[in-house]
């Protein structure tokens, strides 16, 4: 089972393809590395991916409350020199995405590429904002409502008065059963406090200044993270890509993969876009 030392946690990662370029890949919320083993067809030739085990997910053992931006920023650092390449490429998945976003300053000048896959980040979210949760009131929240079925309660309520869309309050809801998941839930909303909820002007800046190739996959189908508002923010960055694909949220899983393989055999560079 691959793995490093970070620190005093142990991260776990999968390994797909044996392509020449390198690929770190972030999931989101509730999945794990194994999730773009849906997409190892799709990247093998072109790419060695390297799947990351967020903390709180899969077999990563990660010992404390949080993380931050700059600690993201130091995994890619060692995964790139563990592959001895000089740059890298990132792929991430709805909550992934904004840990990318968090950590790319800190990385920007060795990033060959992006890819956000129904990534977060293109909306405002109630839940994810630092005005209505700051940090004192996460940690209360996450301290007190591990074990409680109010937590529950509190979903309902934002469902009810609409601060929660349908399709993010039915993913979530099903976190909410049992006390280990719950937790997950509580410790990565936590954490997340330290990223940014939104692409800002300094990601888009970021971006366009290394001039790197980016490339935003959505689902028609998708209501999480709707098509409609990663469309607006891909179409902030000059050199971004707009690919809609069919799916919803969870298409890496059932939709994605032929399509990808397909458009990764034409050659894509910032010339292109």
């Amino acid at each position: 089972m691959p793995t490093f030392n970070y620190k005093e946690h142990t991260i776990h990662y999968y390994e797909y393809g044996k392509g020449e370029q390198l690929l770190i890949a972030l999931h989101g919320f509730a999945d794990s590395g194994l999730l773009f083993g849906h997409l190892e067809e799709a990247l093998s030739e072109k790419y060695t991916v390297v799947a990351l085990d967020l903390p709180f997910h899969g077999n990563t053992q990660w010992n404390a409350d949080i993380y931050r931006p700059e600690e993201v920023a130091d995994w890619m650092e060692i995964i790139r020199k563990k592959y001895g390449k000089t740059n890298f490429s990132l792929m991430c998945h709805s909550m992934g995405g904004r840990l990318l976003l968090g950590a790319l300053p800190m990385v920007i000048k060795e990033v060959k590429e992006l890819y956000f896959l129904a990534t977060a980040g293109v909306a405002y979210t109630f839940s994810a904002s630092k005005i209505w949760w700051p940090l004192w009131a996460r940690r209360w929240v996450r301290k007190r409502m591990i074990d409680s079925n109010f937590f529950i309660r509190i979903f309902d309520y934002l469902h009810d008065w609409k601060l929660l869309n349908t399709a993010t309050y039915q993913l979530f809801k099903m976190q909410l059963d049992l006390p280990r998941r719950r937790a997950r839930l509580l410790r990565s909303w936590e954490a997340l406090y330290y990223f940014p909820m939104l692409f800002n002007q300094q990601s888009i800046r970021l971006i366009e200044e290394a001039k790197v190739s980016t490339y935003f996959f959505f689902g028609k189908e998708d209501k999480v993270t709707t098509p409609k508002n990663g469309k607006k923010v891909a179409s902030k960055i000059k050199q971004a890509q707009w690919i809609e694909t069919p799916g919803n949220h969870f298409f890496i899983k059932n939709k994605l993969a032929l399509y990808l393989r397909k458009w990764l055999e034409e050659s894509h560079t910032l010339e292109d876009v």
